[in-house]
């Protein structure tokens, strides 16, 4: 389990891979149905409620994704190469670099948070 003290770390080594990841996994969700699927039934339970948050979003696609679904969606990630990916491959998204550690969101200004592939890092 990461712990404060790691996220320095953490941060160097996704900024180290971030072009290698971006050309393995930019693109589409065609090769994953099931996580489309998920996605979907995410989708449906919070279109309605506010904008939603990608936590650890890397390059975008996951926000992208539910963006193409009617979500209103940004992202916030810890590495900056992520985040650079991001916003060139989504521009019309919004992108922050952050930790996932130090969000502060207003009281109800989101009608949801989705941490997809970055969760196990908390």
């Amino acid at each position: 389990m990461s712990t404060v003290t790691d996220l320095p770390d953490l941060r160097a080594s996704y900024d180290r891979v971030a072009d290698a990841y971006v050309d393995l996994a930019a693109g589409d969700l065609g090769p994953h149905p099931w996580l489309r699927a998920a996605l979907a039934a995410v989708a449906e339970d919070v279109r309605d409620l506010g904008p939603v948050l990608d936590v650890g979003c890397g390059p975008g696609l996951v926000t992208a994704h539910l963006a193409g679904l009617g979500v209103e969606v940004s992202g916030v990630d810890l590495s900056p190469g992520m985040v650079a990916h991001a916003r060139r491959l989504h521009p019309h998204l919004r992108f922050e670099v952050g930790s996932a550690t130090e969000l502060d969101p207003a009281p109800a200004s989101l009608g949801g948070v989705l941490a997809w592939w970055s969760l196990f890092h908390l």
